[in-house]
């Protein structure tokens, strides 16, 4: 899994819990644009234009981790506000996408070499679309960042492809 996946995960699942997530908003009718707006949400560290990225059953799943990583956090309080910025009672009363927000913006924050903080983004903007297979409402995609791919699958919500998840 290339790096920017990885950071992703960090983001998504907290503490090394496995990836869950991915897709897109904003009228894109294709996977790959999907795909594009989601890559320029994480590049421009819009993590509430990322979340919109998300299928509605991504979205759920997230907001069941949400609150395990708000159960954990109840055990040790002054922890999760210095992480977090709140306290777990404040966490559990925001939305799954103010979550989701917060958690970006805390990952993002840990990361305080400027030089290596740019090469993530420009790991994240090297990131294209090698090869698309559409089913119906399903597509996957195939990813390649570097010598390294990576498999995102998508549902189609409405008229918008929504990342299901990131293998």
């Amino acid at each position: 899994m290339s790096r920017w996946l990885k950071s992703l995960s960090v983001l998504v699942v907290f503490a090394g819990l496995a990836m869950l997530a991915g897709g897109c908003g904003g009228g894109k009718g294709t996977p790959e644009a999907a795909f594009e707006t989601f890559k320029n949400a994480m590049v421009n560290e819009d993590f509430g234009a990322a979340w919109d990225c998300l299928s509605k059953n991504a979205q759920t799943g997230m907001d069941g981790m949400f609150k395990m990583i708000e159960g954990m956090g109840a055990a040790s309080a002054d922890d999760f506000k210095k992480e977090f910025d709140c306290t777990p009672e404040e966490f559990g009363k925001l939305s799954a996408r103010e979550k989701f927000i917060k958690m970006g913006k805390s990952q993002t924050k840990k990361e305080t070499d400027p030089a290596a903080k740019q090469k993530e983004k420009d790991e994240i903007k090297s990131a294209k679309v090698t090869n698309t297979k559409i089913e119906g409402d399903k597509a996957t995609l195939t990813i390649k960042t570097g010598d390294k791919e990576d498999t995102m699958s998508l549902v189609k919500e409405g008229n918008e492809w929504k990342f299901e998840s990131f293998k």
